[in-house]
């Protein structure tokens, strides 16, 4: 995991260099996480975090899921 430290375009580059005869399957995710403002309204905040937390927990979830799936795709 790393965070940018400024905005722009960012490049992921793969190689098969070693072996290009042997099929390869990639998978990867990509998360973008803005960052917001301070709030003045303490419960206001709190919830607003509690409702962040909840969404990268579900995130991570999902992302688990799509590669257990991927897994049971090649090994059956």
């Amino acid at each position: 995991m790393f965070t940018l430290e400024t905005a722009g375009k960012v490049r992921v580059c793969f190689s098969n260099k070693i072996s290009t005869v042997t099929h390869k399957v990639v998978m990867f995710n990509l998360d973008l996480i803005e960052g917001t403002g301070p709030n003045t309204d303490e419960s206001h905040s709190k919830l607003e975090t509690m409702m962040a937390d909840l969404a990268q927990q579900m995130t991570t979830v999902k992302h688990e899921q799509e590669y257990m799936e991927v897994r049971e795709r090649i090994h059956t």
